[in-house]
């Protein structure tokens, strides 16, 4: 679980803690008008290190330049109609998804991967790769 200081940093980073792993039960409160987080991160994730929550602020900066520039004004970064990326870390590394997933693995990779970083160049940016590493 995420303790609270961890938390704390992350909501400083405009990134919500999801605590079921859906856009509606993200924030703890139903948004009827389908705007939901760009990114997060589920609640019973293992504790994060200060460059992890910067590598989550980097991801989030990257999805948040397809709206608004004011996007990351607000107090926590959601749109409406976005597709929210999930992050979780387990004592086996990092998986991620998209809140629209239904069928096949709900977590990928299938196999968790240690560090953050290698998850999105191999994975999150897999068809963006030039355009990513331009980007970080």
């Amino acid at each position: 679980m995420l303790p609270p200081e961890t938390i704390k940093a992350l909501r400083a980073c405009k990134i919500p803690v999801a605590t079921e792993g859906t856009h509606i039960s993200t924030f703890g409160f139903g948004d009827m008008l389908g705007t939901h987080a760009i990114i997060t991160i589920t609640a019973d994730s293992e504790d994060l290190t200060v460059d992890e929550i910067g590598i989550l602020r980097l991801q989030l900066e990257w999805e948040a330049r397809h709206y608004n520039p004011n996007v990351l004004q607000k107090p926590l970064a959601m749109v409406q109609g976005h597709n929210t990326e999930l992050f979780r870390k387990s004592d086996n590394g990092w998986q991620y998804r998209r809140a629209s997933w239904t069928v096949g693995p709900q977590w990928m990779p299938v196999e968790p991967i240690p560090d953050l970083m290698v998850l999105l160049d191999t994975e999150v940016h897999k068809h963006l790769p030039k355009d990513w590493q331009a980007f970080k």
